[in-house]
């Protein structure tokens, strides 16, 4: 580990934790059963592999090499695995899914997923990061940093339990899912100065990323669509107006009436 990590880089001196992530190959680690058979620098040693029933399918077709990770739960394996994507066809119906900032993601089926934890999670940090930054010592730099991983880790994992159930739901009902296309949005769309911070931190991409492989692992269909005129547009006649969304949570067609 230390020799590859100065092959990268020569020049600064490089410090590694004792309870450091350990990459294992085939030498030095083998597996025998639901055991594991280690090279240590005390020998060989066996130690017992707890998984779940499901997971030990999947380790059926581990990849050669292993990570090691101590935390303070305890010693984790980090294995990766090859699973083979079922084949998926397109289907009559889909789950829509509507992507924004104050409601993470609204589907078709009329569920909601709030934003509401990450602003409140967000608004918190910022009034915290504004206190340290103006404090400038050590202590607060290294703060700072523990602070942005915090909330990166944070909004990851309520992208993965959305994206989760969105899957699970599409799936249970044998429909594909269709998911607005919202690349370069930055660059399209135009916020007040109070809203900066709210919509920079919006994680759209990641959370379609998310959707996207555990639909291929699932054997869902997933489809991106345009979003131009998707939240003017009538589902029932089709009629588009800018009329048609009176508030931000009420939508009522000029033309046919549907609301």
């Amino acid at each position: 580990k230390v020799s590859i990590s100065y092959t990268h880089n020569k020049s600064i001196l490089h410090k590694f934790r004792p309870t450091g992530t350990i990459e294992y190959d085939a030498r030095l680690l083998s597996w025998k059963g639901k055991r594991v058979n280690l090279w240590t620098v005390d020998g060989r040693k066996k130690f017992d592999v707890l998984t779940s029933p499901e997971r030990w399918k999947i380790l059926e077709n581990r990849r050669p090499g292993v990570k090691i990770q101590t935390t303070r739960q305890g010693v984790y394996l980090l294995v990766s695995c090859e699973i083979s994507e079922p084949e998926v066809t397109e289907p009559k119906e889909f789950l829509g899914v509507d992507l924004g900032i104050k409601n993470l993601a609204v589907d078709s089926d009329g569920n909601f997923y709030s934003g509401e934890a990450i602003k409140k999670n967000r608004e918190r940090d910022a009034r915290l990061r504004a206190s340290l930054q103006s404090c400038g010592s050590r202590s607060a730099k290294r703060h700072l940093k523990k602070l942005g991983n915090r909330r990166s880790r944070f909004q990851r994992d309520v992208n993965h339990c959305i994206s989760k159930k969105l899957v699970t739901l599409a799936k249970s009902t044998g429909r594909g899912i269709a998911l607005e296309d919202l690349s370069d949005i930055r660059n399209r769309t135009m916020v007040s100065k109070a809203q900066r911070g709210e919509f920079g931190n919006w994680a759209f991409y990641q959370l379609r990323m998310f959707v996207g492989y555990k639909s291929r692992r699932d054997g869902v269909f997933m489809r991106v669509v345009d979003p131009h005129n998707t939240s003017r547009k009538c589902s029932e006649c089709g009629h588009v107006s800018k009329s048609n969304r009176k508030t931000q949570s009420i939508f009522s067609c000029v033309s046919c009436k549907h609301s």
